[in-house]
């Protein structure tokens, strides 16, 4: 059984509601605020569960500061726009690590996992600490990269 319970407090033509959600879909809650046509702006949510969406989650671009995706407890941590086709993690208000369609790269220190050959894949790069070397696996073989 779906519930919708709204508390408008009316202020010039602004409405705050307090809304309390049992069951009820997207939709239902967009025609129980308004008559169906009118546009709704949420300018702060909490959930308590899980969020799903068929559609596309649009955020603002963020920036290295402030990043658009972050956490609670955490706010100069996380994910933001550098420019087109073009994303950035932060870490303490620093970039840490760009992904772009042409280049991807950390701008800290890069750990590798000590490992061996045993479950690698293709493109694997690892720290064999039996040797002393930096290994990586090409699909086929496992190659060492000369380190000085």
């Amino acid at each position: 059984m779906a519930l919708i319970s709204v508390t408008n407090t009316l202020d010039d033509n602004s409405a705050t509601s307090d809304i309390t959600l049992v069951g009820v879909n997207f939709d239902d809650l967009i025609n129980g605020l308004t008559d169906g046509t009118k546009d709704i702006s949420i300018s702060k949510a909490t959930f308590a569960s899980t969020v799903t969406t068929d559609g596309i989650i649009s955020m603002a671009d963020g920036t290295v500061a402030i990043p658009s995706l972050t956490f609670t407890n955490d706010l100069d941590c996380g994910l933001f726009r550098i420019g087109v086709n073009d994303i950035g993690f932060a870490i303490n208000g620093a970039i840490v690590m760009e992904f772009g369609s042409a280049i991807t790269v950390c701008r800290t220190h890069l750990r590798l996992f000590v490992t061996d050959t045993d479950g690698a894949t293709e493109g694997d790069i690892w720290f064999d600490d039996s040797e002393n070397k930096i290994k990586f696996y090409n699909g086929t073989t496992v190659k060492t990269i000369a380190v000085e």
